[in-house]
């Protein structure tokens, strides 16, 4: 496995209490994407790390993969994929990316999660870092019981959105099924049961191992997707494509579009709404690994 580089570490500028992993864009670099989004205000002028005090921020850094729509010209990426952006892709080359990179995010996961609760860690990335985030938190595998805070996505797409898409409606048609006698507990047995294969599947696309679950009825990933309603490099369709396919998999997901922002984000508005929702999330109990 190739070696990725020592991520960029902004330590909290209080006692540390959450801690947050965000991914650039395709050909961005983890100091760029840092140097940008901290500088960001709220609505009261407070940056994230002002708002957020006890916030760890790690900035991991892709590799340089080749491009095919580059003649094979290395940029930074976390995978490789098509342009313009095809989120129905799944070819050879997409899966090796999303598998290392998966697997590379999930260590750094790892590492955080016995530092604070793990229901304080979260991730978040921009363009193609949001695709790597949702995919390797779909996929991830705590190495304790509990679940993580959420995921925050900036103008981005869910890899391989038709193949999880055809599968999750698979599912969603066996538990629509009416439950026996009426009977609401086996209703809600089957929707965690939808959870854990649909991350047993999203798994399985990329050859990483099946979890094993311990099913509890209030669990869930949450998902907080913002979208720049004129974003010209991931359609605005991406992003809603996205939120379907992530709630039919019976996942918490929160789709907000910000009229007139383009491939980006905004002071105001929409940093008050990535700080109230890992506010909102933080130390949330749900979905159990058994942690074999």
């Amino acid at each position: 496995m190739a070696t990725y580089p020592e991520p960029l570490v902004i330590n909290p500028q209080s006692e540390h209490t959450q801690t947050i992993i965000l991914l650039h864009d395709r050909a961005g670099s983890n100091r760029h994407f840092a140097l940008e989004l901290l500088e960001a205000t709220d609505s009261a002028g407070n940056t994230l790390q002002q708002a957020l005090p006890g916030m760890k921020f790690i900035f991991p850094t892709a590799l340089k993969r080749p491009s095919a729509v580059l003649d094979g010209y290395p940029i930074a990426s976390w995978f490789d994929c098509c342009l313009p952006i095809d989120p129905h892709e799944l070819s050879k080359s997409q899966i090796e990316g999303l598998k290392a990179a998966s697997l590379i995010i999930h260590r750094l996961l790892d590492a955080e999660v016995p530092v604070v609760e793990i229901g304080n860690v979260f991730l978040g990335g921009h363009g193609q870092g949001c695709a790597m985030a949702l995919y390797a938190l779909l996929t991830y595998k705590p190495s304790v019981g509990g679940i993580l805070g959420g995921v925050i996505g900036l103008n981005g797409w869910l890899p391989m959105q038709k193949t999880l898409n055809d599968f999750a409606l698979e599912m969603k048609r066996m538990n629509d099924t009416p439950p026996n006698n009426g009977e609401d507990e086996q209703k809600i047995i089957s929707v965690e049961a939808h959870r854990a294969r649909a991350i047993e599947f999203s798994r399985g696309l990329i050859a990483l191992p099946r979890p094993h679950f311990i099913i509890t009825n209030d669990n869930y990933l949450s998902f907080f997707l913002a979208h720049g309603h004129a974003d010209e490099e991931v359609p605005i369709s991406h992003a809603r494509e996205a939120a379907i396919t992530l709630a039919q998999m019976a996942m918490k997901v929160n789709l907000k579009v910000y009229e007139g922002l383009g491939h980006g984000w905004r002071n105001g508005d929409e940093i008050d709404d990535i700080v109230r929702f890992i506010k909102r999330e933080s130390g949330l109990v749900g979905l159990l690994y058994d942690s074999d």
